[in-house]
């Protein structure tokens, strides 16, 4: 289901995405990407920890984020 195109391109997703960041328990976030949104997630910050999977007919990427990322 896509958002209503009055609410397209206004950073709707990018700003749920910033409460989660903030509401969050842990060190880091997991997501299991479309493999047509793994770019969308890269620029959000996340990164691929595995090759595409499928499972039970639906394919995915498994991804994380890194709330603390440490500097060196």
């Amino acid at each position: 289901m896509a958002a209503d195109k009055k609410y397209q391109k206004q950073g709707i997703g990018k700003s749920l995405f910033k409460i989660v960041i903030q509401k969050a328990t842990k060190d880091e976030v997991t997501v299991n990407s479309s493999p047509f949104a793994v770019d969308i997630y890269k620029k959000l910050g996340f990164e691929c920890i595995d090759h595409e999977q499928l499972v039970d007919g639906i394919r995915f990427v498994p991804m994380l984020y890194r709330i603390n990322k440490k500097t060196s």
